[in-house]
């Protein structure tokens, strides 16, 4: 059986449900999602009592909630964000993927490899950022070239190849977060 939250609010206006609210956050937000899919928006923050919701809000958070408050953006704007973060993210890897590409190949790889595993992680979370852009015409194409050079990359690691990794770098990745780092693909006709 659901419970009574005292104020539920979507883009500051109030969500009036009839009967009881979902029993769990998860399926309040599940019914907000679909109700904005309709609209042409998305979810872009939810807040309980003024703290930020993150993955895993546990069940006595939405249980005590006095206030739930979502805000939503459209899509196209959810988009925009989520390309301007990648972009940010692409120009902040270029020169770290540089310097370390210089070095790798100077430097016994048992001290090189953690740093490059490192850089790794920063450019998985770039992967999985723009993933988020798969769908979208204008990054579909550059979100498999990245996975494709990221996977590449990969191999060249595991095998311990340094000249491999350095030339994956020089031939794919640092041209893919120059583009990234720039202006949006153009959109696809």
């Amino acid at each position: 059986m659901g419970k009574v939250v005292a104020e539920i609010f979507l883009d500051g206006e109030a969500v009036r449900f009839e009967g009881t609210l979902p029993a769990s956050l998860h399926e309040l937000l599940a019914l907000i999602e679909h109700s904005l899919a309709e609209t042409g928006r998305v979810m872009a923050a939810v807040t309980i009592d003024g703290r930020a919701v993150e993955a895993g809000v546990d069940a006595a958070a939405y249980a005590a909630a006095r206030r739930i408050e979502i805000a939503s953006v459209s899509v196209a704007d959810a988009v925009a964000q989520v390309a301007a973060a990648c972009a940010r993210s692409a120009g902040e890897l270029r020169a770290p993927a540089l310097a370390l590409c210089e070095s790798v190949l100077r430097e016994p790889w048992p001290d090189a490899a953690p740093k490059l595993a490192a850089l790794g992680g920063r450019l998985g979370d770039l992967f999985r950022e723009l993933g988020s852009l798969g769908h979208v015409p204008n990054y579909a194409a550059l979100t498999g070239e990245f996975g494709a050079a990221l996977e590449r990359w990969m191999d060249a690691f595991a095998a311990r190849d340094a000249a491999g990794v350095c030339l994956c770098f020089d031939t794919m990745l640092i041209p893919l977060l120059d583009r990234l780092a720039g202006p949006p693909p153009a959109t696809a006709r």
